[in-house]
């Protein structure tokens, strides 16, 4: 396993997986430092299913916490990054985001 070192943050990935590089890219337009890991899923480490039980990418990891699913992923990032946040804060714009983004992903 490679280490984290403190305040730094890691998404675990895979090359060429949709949902993985929704967060890669969410992070990048906030313009936050991310280290990405790739996991290999023909030789998937053993040590990976700690971060994620089910073996699937994406995670986010930071500071000992891991948090999974390419949905929820942007709205962590956006509430432990305030000042660098996408998503809006009114309650209405958010679900309505929200919405829209559950549409987009029955597309793909």
């Amino acid at each position: 396993e490679p280490p984290l070192a403190p305040g730094r943050a890691r998404i675990y990935s895979m090359r060429f997986c949709p949902w993985a590089e929704r967060v890669v890219l969410y992070a990048a337009a906030m313009g936050i430092e991310i280290e990405v890991v790739n996991i290999n899923f023909s030789d998937k480490p053993d040590w990976y299913l700690n971060k994620h039980p089910q073996g699937k990418v994406p995670a986010f990891e930071k500071d000992g916490k891991i948090v999974i699913e390419s949905s929820i992923i942007p709205e962590y990032l956006d509430a432990i990054y305030p000042s660098s946040a996408i998503l809006p804060s009114d309650p209405y714009l958010r679900a309505k985001e929200k919405i829209l983004m559950e549409h987009a992903s029955i597309v793909s």
